[in-house]
């Protein structure tokens, strides 16, 4: 079955994931006049924060360049509000989850739902800026979409507490993507581009990584690399306790047992054909 935090952040991951790459998403974003995926990405994920500066998003998003973040804040809040983007948001996550939502039963959204409430009510969310804010929204009434929700702010919990982890590591932006790309499971031009790096930028992380040991001659991860990078993934599991443990970690696997018809329904769906889930 495997341990449970990890198990909880693999199957989020995906569920949450979604709401990147869907058309559905860029209609309603295009719908309020945001013409570029930056402008509606950075809106809408920044969203349940108000009208932050891009600096405020660059600091909490951690891995993606000023340059890029510049591209969508704050032409974003000059479009549209805070407010209208959230609600875009998920009438986009509704729409995706009535098309291929059908693989959870009813009963299976609500007992979820209810572990999922548990875990977010119950867990502080000091030192959790997008998690914090994702819970000051009001859930939507649809119980798909309410569990979606309640989903996304477990998985910035997460997210939070690595930046956390990867600023005292010390991990820069650029350097988390290189230790990524390092083991050779993501492309190295898709994190580069999809981030907004130069080719300098990426040189020169290597280069800092190389000169610790993380890094071969060839930017693969090395063993002293490989266990770096494996240790900031544990010390995230163990930042990310506290909200399991507001359930208990058998409550936490059924939790994931209930979403994983759904996390099958978005592969097979091929939301995601690049990153070979299974």
């Amino acid at each position: 079955m495997g341990r449970a935090v990890r198990r909880l952040a693999n199957t989020v991951n995906v569920i949450h994931g979604f709401i990147y790459f869907v058309p559905e998403a860029k209609e309603e974003y295009e719908a309020l006049g945001l013409a570029t995926f930056r402008s509606q990405y950075f809106g809408s994920r920044a969203a349940p924060m108000w009208p932050v500066d891009a600096g405020v998003v660059l600091a909490t998003f951690f891995n993606f360049s000023p340059e890029t973040v510049a591209e969508g804040i704050p032409q974003a809040w000059v479009t549209t509000s805070p407010e209208r983007l959230q609600a875009a948001r998920f009438a986009a996550a509704q729409r995706v989850l009535d098309r291929v939502g059908g693989a959870l039963q009813p009963a299976d959204v609500e007992e979820a739902s209810e572990i999922a409430a548990e875990m977010v009510t119950g867990t502080s969310m000091a030192g959790r800026p997008l998690a914090a804010a994702n819970r000051s929204l009001e859930l939507p009434i649809d119980p798909r979409t309410r569990l979606w929700q309640l989903l996304t702010i477990i998985r910035e919990y997460r997210g939070d507490a690595h930046v956390a982890v990867l600023t005292a590591a010390p991990v820069g932006p650029v350097e988390a993507l290189v230790l990524h790309a390092g083991t050779g499971l993501v492309d190295r031009r898709r994190l580069q581009e999809t981030r907004g790096w130069s080719d300098s930028a990426w040189e020169e992380a290597v280069a800092s990584l190389h000169s610790r040991g993380l890094l071969d001659t060839e930017g693969a991860l090395t063993e002293a690399g490989a266990a770096f990078r494996e240790s900031i993934e544990e010390q995230t599991d163990a930042a990310t306790q506290p909200m399991l443990d507001a359930v208990g970690d058998e409550r936490i696997h059924r939790l994931c047992d209930l979403i994983e018809p759904l996390r099958v329904a978005l592969i097979s769906e091929g939301v995601y054909p690049w990153r070979g889930l299974k």
